[in-house]
């Protein structure tokens, strides 16, 4: 029954995201995220979530936040959500945030995966608009898909942790 609860609430929340993100065509993308480094994580992203409190709640829960970046289309980046979580959960004994950003197409879809075949209760905000990848596509395209954010909404770094052992020594 208690599982079924949170499914519930993380259903509402995504649902919830859907509602507030803004399509984001009127922003001008020349000059948003020339360089992302070391720029306010929550006024750097005015198209991911229209409520700021509420992204900077997820990133006071913890000193550091991993923000990771997954196409929501790709089965395979999905299917290994689990274990990424489980991995970091271990690795740093769940004394860092995670919040996931999806690029996706279809919802419907990627709620089925995350909800009834992972049971994953992590929080994933749906980038339907493509806002975050379009922000952070140099980045992204070379291959930084993961953000880690102070809880002043400060980015620290850009790298995964789980690859980058000098990020680990330097942050955990």
């Amino acid at each position: 029954m208690n599982t079924n609860s949170n499914r519930m609430k993380q259903l509402l929340f995504v649902l919830l995201l859907l509602i507030v993100f803004p399509g984001c065509k009127h922003f001008d993308y020349d000059n948003v995220f020339s360089n992302l480094e070391f720029k306010n994580f929550a006024d750097s992203l005015p198209g991911l979530n229209t409520n700021k409190d509420e992204l900077l709640n997820m990133l006071n829960e913890h000193e550091i936040t991993m923000v990771h970046f997954f196409n929501g289309d790709c089965s395979s980046c999905i299917a290994g959500l689990k274990i990424r979580t489980q991995y970091i959960d271990s690795l740093f004994n769940g004394t860092i945030g995670m919040v996931f950003v999806a690029n996706v197409e279809d919802t419907v879809l990627l709620n089925y995966y995350l909800l009834d075949r992972l049971m994953f209760i992590r929080p994933v905000l749906y980038d339907v608009h493509h806002c975050f990848y379009e922000w952070n596509k140099k980045s992204i395209d070379n291959g930084i898909e993961t953000f880690l954010i102070n809880s002043n909404g400060d980015i620290l770094v850009m790298g995964d942790p789980i690859y980058n052992l000098d990020i680990e020594k330097k942050y955990f």
